[in-house]
């Protein structure tokens, strides 16, 4: 949640409702858009841990991927790229990205030992890998421990279950997250998968304080969630033509040094921001712009996170505002429920009529079938009496219903509405010991953040 509320905030939370959602089974890997056909070829040529890819330019954007991972955008008019950090094994593909959402793919070869040329057959995507989810338990004991064969892939997808995450600012409202984590855990009785921060401008991302949360003597390590805006004194139009680039570069220096994949959000919840300057077509060319220039000074650690509200009231924005397939390695949203009664209608809500809309969740895998979601902030205020049996049917809800969320990350906060689960009232407590059965169901903690990368 920003942390100056809007009106519009407010609106989104007193609208809330819920609704049947799609019940679907989905991938976790990148899937893909439109692929058109005969991509030319592309070499690739190591020596020790640097490989040089070369290709024919036939126009487009190029951006590359190394096994399962995106991991730089070299542009346009340009028909090299060099990997100075290459795994032995690594495999290699050129993604050419045309109009709209049309792309062909290119395959990366050793260049042959005699003379002639390579013509490597076009592919369209690596084949989407499917997901099990093992069953879950909507009251359990204290954490389960890990399933030896599951694992984390590259873009930081658990192959088992989802993670459970939160934003824990402290009690007194003095943004002190290590007394915040504290607070959190010692309801909870759960470490959090992951931490979820927010920064602006060019501070180092992460900071001290946020690395040595995230690996504490003794804890599981969390992964890291920074939601980033690189200047809040520039439009997204000035971001995009390169004004604040001095400040992406000295961010940049610590996101170079964490030795962890970790996600990174660009500028969330972009519908409060709106301005001259600051419209849809000025978000996703200041997003891109952003991704391509972190990728240019060496940033490959990066899972970007595409973070909007949710808000069915907005449901006609997020085609305009979807900065493409390309630069989202996740969909994420924030909804939070005043008044609702379920889960379901929490990550599924549908308030506002408008057309063709029947929910976040919905579009989402419509628009981006396969990409892994997040709830980035979620909570059920204290005034809703319906927050703890959401709760104690919530995991089970998000396994059947939703298996495309990988991830959900509470709002611990009490700001103009309570989302805390340590207040001190007969009826937080109630809610505190709902989340900590919701917190410690299997679903949560079938894959351990040890094996993430």
């Amino acid at each position: 949640m920003s942390f100056h509320h809007s009106y519009t905030r407010q609106v989104r939370l007193l609208a809330l409702c819920f609704i049947s959602a799609l019940s679907a089974v989905v991938v976790v890997e990148r899937a893909s858009a439109t692929a058109t056909a005969a991509p030319l070829e592309c070499i690739v040529a190591k020596s020790g841990a640097t490989a040089t890819l070369s290709w024919s330019d036939s126009g487009g954007t190029h951006v590359i991927r190394r096994d399962d991972r995106w991991i730089a955008t070299p542009g346009k008019n340009v028909s090299t790229f060099v990997d100075a950090a290459s795994p032995p094994s690594a495999t290699y593909v050129v993604r050419t990205w045309r109009h709209g959402n049309s792309f062909t793919d290119r395959t990366c070869t050793p260049p042959q030992s005699t003379s002639g040329s390579i013509t490597t057959p076009a592919t369209t995507t690596a084949p989407p890998t499917t997901t099990t989810v093992p069953p879950a338990t909507t009251t359990a004991p204290p954490t389960t421990t890990a399933v030896p064969s599951c694992r984390v892939t590259e873009l930081l997808v658990p192959t088992c279950g989802a993670w459970l995450g939160a934003a824990t600012t402290d009690a007194a409202k003095k943004y002190d997250y290590r007394v915040g984590l504290a607070e959190y855990e010692a309801v909870a009785q759960n470490e959090p998968d992951i931490q979820h921060f927010y920064s602006t401008g060019g501070k180092a991302i992460p900071t001290s304080t946020q690395r040595a949360l995230a690996e504490r003597p003794g804890h599981q390590r969390s992964l890291l969630l920074i939601n980033w805006k690189p200047s809040t004194a520039h439009t997204w139009r000035q971001i995009a033509n390169g004004e604040v680039d001095h400040l992406i570069e000295s961010a940049a220096a610590g996101m170079r040094t964490y030795p962890h994949k970790f996600f990174l959000t660009i500028w969330h919840e972009p519908e409060n921001d709106f301005g001259p300057g600051r419209q849809p077509a000025d978000y996703v060319d200041m997003y891109r712009h952003v991704v391509a220039k972190l990728g240019s000074i060496g940033v490959t650690n990066v899972v970007y996170v595409w973070n909007m509200m949710g808000y069915s009231g907005h449901g006609y924005l997020y085609d305009s505002l979807y900065p493409g397939h390309d630069v989202v390695d996740w969909i994420a949203w924030d909804p939070y429920s005043l008044k609702g009664n379920s889960m379901l209608g929490l990550v599924n809500e549908n308030c506002c009529r408008v057309p063709n809309w029947t929910g976040f969740y919905d579009w989402a895998t419509r628009k981006s079938p396969g990409t892994p979601l997040m709830l980035a902030e979620w909570g059920f205020a204290l005034s809703n009496p319906n927050g703890p049996s959401a709760l104690d049917n919530g995991a089970a809800v998000l396994r059947d219903r939703f298996p495309a969320l990988k991830a959900v990350v509470y709002w611990n906060e009490n700001k103009t509405n309570i989302f805390r689960i340590d207040t001190p009232t007969e009826f937080g407590r109630s809610f505190g010991q709902a989340y900590r059965r919701f917190a410690n169901a299997d679903y949560f903690n079938q894959t351990s953040t040890a094996v993430a990368p």
